[in-house]
C-alpha cells in the first residue's frame, strides 16, 4: 500500500493502490490493475476502474500493461480497454479510439498499443497503452519482447509522466 506522502487520488473515497515514484528528472506512477468483483447474481459489486482511468488527471499520457486480463480460471484484471467509452466524472470520459499489434514473438508474447481520448472539461488528450501480452505469472518474459516493450515505452514517452 502506498504511503500518505505518495498516495494518488483526491481522497480515500477514490482509492486506487498506486504510488508515485520520482526517479531522477522523471515520475512514474506505479499501479495495482484495477479491480472488479461481482456478487452472486451477476452485478458489479466493486470497481476502481473510473478510479484507475483518472489517475491520468496527473498527466500521464502512456500506461503500460504488464497484467493478463486472465490466466487459468482467475480474473487478473478486467479487460477496461475493451470499453468503447466511460464517463468517470461529470465532464471527465475516456474512450477507446485503436489498437494494434506492434510486435509478435513466436513464443506467443507481444506488444499491443491501444489509442485512447481523455477528455476532462472539454480538454481532449490522447494516452497510449502498451500492453505486453502473455507474460505469465511467477514466468521470466522472452527478452526480445521485454527489450521491444522498453524500446517503446521510451518512444511513446520520452519525458512525461508514466
Amino acid at each position: 500500500l502506498p504511503y500518505h506522502f505518495n498516495f494518488m487520488g483526491e481522497n480515500q473515497d477514490n482509492y486506487v493502490n498506486a504510488s508515485l515514484i520520482r526517479f531522477k528528472d522523471r515520475e512514474f506512477i506505479a499501479a495495482q490493475a484495477p479491480v472488479l468483483t461481482f456478487n452472486k447474481y451477476n452485478e458489479v459489486k466493486f470497481d476502481t476502474v473510473s478510479d484507475f482511468l483518472y489517475l491520468l488527471e496527473t498527466g500521464a499520457n502512456t500506461i503500460v500493461t504488464l497484467t493478463m486480463p486472465h490466466e487459468k480460471e482467475h480474473i487478473k484484471c478486467p479487460e477496461w480497454w475493451l470499453e468503447k467509452r466511460r464517463q468517470l466524472k461529470e465532464q471527465c470520459w475516456f474512450e477507446a479510439v485503436k489498437s494494434e499489434t506492434i510486435f509478435e514473438h513466436s513464443s506467443g508474447q507481444g506488444l499491443i498499443k491501444r489509442t485512447f481520448y481523455f477528455t476532462n472539461h472539454g480538454v481532449k488528450r490522447e494516452i497510449t497503452q502498451l500492453h505486453f501480452i502473455n507474460w505469465l505469472d511467477h514466468d521470466v518474459p522472452h527478452l526480445d519482447v521485454l527489450e521491444e516493450l522498453i524500446k517503446v515505452v521510451v518512444q511513446h514517452n520520452p519525458s512525461g509522466p508514466l
